[in-house]
């Protein structure tokens, strides 16, 4: 099974069985590939810039590799999830709770504040809100719990 190190958020790669290690690194790496190709296809402009640059292809190959890479990240996640003991899904689900509760609380404080000072606020800064909310979670249960 995992085991947690920094106060909750990090794991111990040594501690894992290769089988779990193996399916943590493809979701990772999935992940990682998905945040890319999201972040070269954030917005129509990008993407007509890089079809022109590139190859007219481009236009659709990125977004659909962002869909297809994050539905892999989240198949080997739930992979990953399952082979794991209950203390460690019980930290895993509290993470995603404080996430969402992260992107409400926090999103909604940066929605008002963008109302009154004047910014846009984008998904990306949404996420930021949710991130939060879990690195909050993961600190918390760890102190609790572990």
């Amino acid at each position: 099974m995992v085991k947690v190190t920094h106060n909750g958020l990090w794991y111990d790669f040594h501690s894992m069985k290769k089988k779990d290690r193996t399916l943590l690194y493809k979701a990772m790496f999935c992940g990682a590939l998905g945040g890319f190709c999201m972040g070269v296809s954030r917005s129509d402009a990008d993407l007509l810039m890089f079809s022109e640059i590139i190859h007219p292809s481009i236009y659709y190959v990125f977004p659909t590799m962002a869909v297809l890479s994050l539905v892999g990240a989240i198949k080997y996640g739930a992979n990953f999830y399952r082979r794991q003991d209950e203390l460690f899904r019980s930290y895993h689900d509290f993470t995603l709770l404080c996430g969402w509760f992260g992107f409400a609380v926090f999103g909604l404080i940066l929605h008002y504040l963008s109302i009154f000072l004047g910014f846009y606020v984008g998904w990306i800064e949404y996420l930021g809100c949710s991130v939060a909310g879990m690195a909050i979670g993961q600190l918390y249960f760890y102190k609790r719990h572990y």
